[in-house]
């Protein structure tokens, strides 16, 4: 079995070790509800909790899944993924990262919708042909659309960017929580043959934040996070299972009532998204 544990020797690696890992770890970790509370009816709200995890979708108040794709929303997503512009603490600056896209020349322009077309040129330089290139998509249908060249080679920049791979899917075998060196406590899964800690900041989509209770769930996607010679799981998705407390299964009959609930809570990003026009 491949654990990660080790004698740390020096002082950096210690340092490092106890930022990818927490006392609380369950307490950071986020689900897709948590991310966005408009996408929680969204078919793409397990792709959007990806991209916001690999570093594609700043993390705003809200997603707003049914807008149309604008060039603005392409422009702060490249820059973001490029990292044009120095994390800061709070909710990322959109129109300054639609900007630094346009100063850098990733978009020729803020204005208008964007197509099938512009993303796959701006994520893919033209090789993840989509079915429909001239199609302009929803705010959702453009983030799975990314996932579905996110682990292919075309799109294996959008990971190295974020330091992340693709890991094994499978049963989840264990989880414990070990001490750490700082007095502290780490949860570590093991899938398959790997074990490794969870992330501080990781993210679990179709299953709850209390990690105690991925014991036995079936893991259909995963991403590793790397960071030096340390690894842990960044991002864990679960088949579904009846009864989760933290995300229910979804339900296509109830489809009608959410989408009513994302309207209005979409509305409350009005104004985020006048400022998104005001900039351009």
């Amino acid at each position: 079995m491949k654990v990660i544990t080790r004698n740390l020797i020096s002082l950096p690696g210690a340092l490092l070790l106890t930022a990818l890992m927490s006392m609380s770890v369950s307490a950071h970790i986020q689900t897709e509800s948590s991310s966005f509370p408009d996408i929680k009816s969204s078919e793409a709200r397990f792709d959007i909790t990806v991209l916001v995890g690999v570093g594609v979708i700043p993390e705003t108040s809200v997603f707003e899944p049914k807008r149309k794709f604008s060039r603005s929303d392409l422009a702060a997503w490249s820059a973001l993924s490029a990292s044009l512009l120095e994390k800061t603490e709070g909710k990322p600056d959109v129109n300054a990262l639609a900007k630094a896209a346009l100063d850098k020349g990733l978009v020729k322009s803020l204005e208008g919708d964007a197509s099938y077309a512009e993303i796959n040129a701006v994520f893919f330089q033209g090789k993840n042909k989509p079915a429909q290139p001239d199609a302009v998509p929803t705010r959702a249908e453009a983030a799975s659309y990314i996932v579905t060249g996110l682990v292919t080679p075309v799109a294996g920049s959008l990971l190295e960017k974020s330091g992340q791979h693709a890991g094994p899917t499978g049963v989840v075998a264990k989880v414990e929580s070990r001490a750490n060196a700082d007095g502290g406590e780490s949860v570590f899964i093991t899938i398959g043959e790997q074990t490794l800690p969870m992330y501080t900041h990781g993210r679990v989509g179709n299953g709850p934040s209390d990690l105690a209770k991925w014991s036995g769930r079936t893991v259909r996607r995963s991403f590793i996070r790397t960071q030096g010679e340390f690894s842990t799981w960044a991002y864990l998705e679960s088949e579904t299972v009846a009864g989760d407390a933290d995300e229910p299964a979804h339900d296509h009959s109830a489809h009608k009532h959410a989408d009513g609930d994302e309207e209005t809570q979409a509305k409350s990003g009005t104004d985020e998204h006048a400022e998104h026009k005001h900039a351009e």
